[in-house]
């Protein structure tokens, strides 16, 4: 899972990466997760900080 930050407009250097410019590459925040479709980000716990659930193929939630 690789995080992106979205600088909001165009910006020197900026990685093309889709939604227009401004993107900022942040890093991986989680390897060895499942495909990109079966996981979800939000902040679950109500702590200000975004956590990620995976969903699996028996639509069950790990967090």
């Amino acid at each position: 899972m690789q995080a992106w930050l979205n600088r909001g407009t165009d910006m020197p250097g900026d990685t093309g990466a889709p939604g227009g410019g401004g993107w900022q590459a942040m890093g991986t925040v989680a390897a060895g997760v499942v495909s990109g479709s079966q996981v979800r980000s939000a902040d679950f716990d109500g702590d200000g900080k975004a956590d990620y659930i995976v969903i699996d193929d028996e639509h069950s939630v790990k967090a």
